[in-house]
C-alpha cells in the first residue's frame, strides 16, 4: 500500500491518455505492446520507490515517515517517490531502457539528497528521528584476581 504517492498521482506525473494514442504511462507500464496501461506494474513501481526511499531514510528516521499534518514533508516525499518510480519505469522496461535526460537528472538529485540525509549531512524536516539508545542499571564492572605474570614479576626469567 502506498504511503507517499498514489497510482493516480503516478499516472498524472507520466501522462496517461486513452486510445488511439497511448500516453507515456501506458507505454512504460505495458511491457509487451506499449499501448495498454498495466496498473499492476504501475503500483509495483510506486511501491518499489517507496521501499527504496525508506531504505535510505530508515537509517535515521522511523519509516514509513508519518506525513499526516505536514504538507511540506508530504509533498517532498511524494515528489521523490514519483521521480524514482518514473526513472525505474524506464530502466526496467524491456525496450525503453534509456530514461529522458530530465528524468535521469531528477532521479540522480533525489538519490544524492537521500544519501546525504542517510549520512546525517542533511535532514528531513518534521520527521520523527529514531530514538537514541538508552540503557539502565549500574555501569559495567570488571573484577578478578591480581595479575601474576606482569613484566616486573617476570624480570630475570
Amino acid at each position: 500500500m502506498s504511503v507517499y504517492a498514489t497510482l493516480a498521482q503516478f499516472k498524472a506525473r507520466l501522462g496517461s491518455q486513452s486510445s488511439p494514442t497511448p500516453g507515456v504511462y501506458e507505454q512504460l507500464t505495458d511491457r509487451n505492446n506499449m499501448s495498454v496501461a498495466d496498473d499492476t506494474v504501475g503500483q509495483e513501481l510506486v511501491d518499489q520507490a517507496e521501499g527504496d526511499i525508506n531504505a535510505y531514510l530508515g537509517q535515521r528516521y522511523q519509516t514509513p515517515v508519518a506525513v499526516a499534518g505536514n504538507d511540506t514533508l508530504a509533498t517532498t516525499l511524494r515528489k521523490w517517490t514519483l521521480t524514482m518510480a518514473a526513472y525505474e519505469a524506464y530502466v526496467q522496461h524491456p525496450v525503453l531502457r534509456d530514461p529522458d535526460p530530465a528524468v535521469k537528472d531528477a532521479y540522480d538529485k533525489t538519490i544524492s539528497l537521500l544519501k546525504r540525509i542517510a549520512d546525517g549531512v542533511a535532514a528531513l524536516p518534521g520527521a520523527s528521528a529514531i530514538p537514541a539508545a538508552t540503557s539502565s542499571g549500574s555501569p559495567a564492572y570488571s573484577g578478578g584476581h591480581p595479575k601474576k605474570y606482569t613484566p616486573d614479576a617476570m624480570d630475570g626469567l
